[in-house]
Parts: structure tokens; C-alpha cells; sequence
């Protein structure tokens, strides 16, 4: 959810999302497929950055430190800002 700062009309937003996933080939395809630049890789993590400055991090679901899940079936884990 965003909404307008008034002390210098800029928009704030969400930041980042964090998702976890078991399969992180196919984590890379979806969030291509959407159109978002794919600027960072490794074996444990995937960094996008989105139009509007905010990003997506794809972790693999086994990664120490990743927030559990919201639901079960969900790979939804956090938003920061």
C-alpha cells in the first residue's frame, strides 16, 4: 500500500518483498515473465528491481534466517517497507 508523503510529495511504498521458494528456476521465470530486470543470481537467491524502485528477493525455501510462511502453500515471507 503506498501513500503520498506530504512534506515532500514524494511517494512511499513497499521496498521490498521477500518470497521462498523450492524451486528457484522456476521463482526466476515467473518474475521475468512479469517483466521485472533480474539483477542479481546465485545458487540461494534471486534480486529483481521493479519500476518504481522497489524489489523482489526470491530465497531459496531452505535458506538459514527466512522469515516461515504466512499460510500454508504460500511462499509469501516478508515486506519491508
Amino acid at each position: 500500500m503506498s501513500y503520498v508523503n506530504l512534506e515532500n510529495n514524494s511517494i512511499v511504498g513497499i521496498d521490498c518483498v521477500v518470497y521462498g521458494t523450492p524451486d528457484m528456476e522456476l521463482g526466476k521465470k515467473i518474475f521475468e515473465n512479469w517483466g521485472l530486470r533480474l539483477d542479481e543470481h546465485t545458487d540461494q537467491s534471486l534480486r529483481f528491481s521493479c519500476g518504481n524502485g522497489g524489489e523482489i528477493v526470491i530465497y531459496h525455501e531452505d535458506t538459514p534466517g527466512l522469515p516461515p510462511r504466512f499460510t500454508d502453500g504460500s511462499n509469501f515471507r516478508e515486506q519491508i517497507g
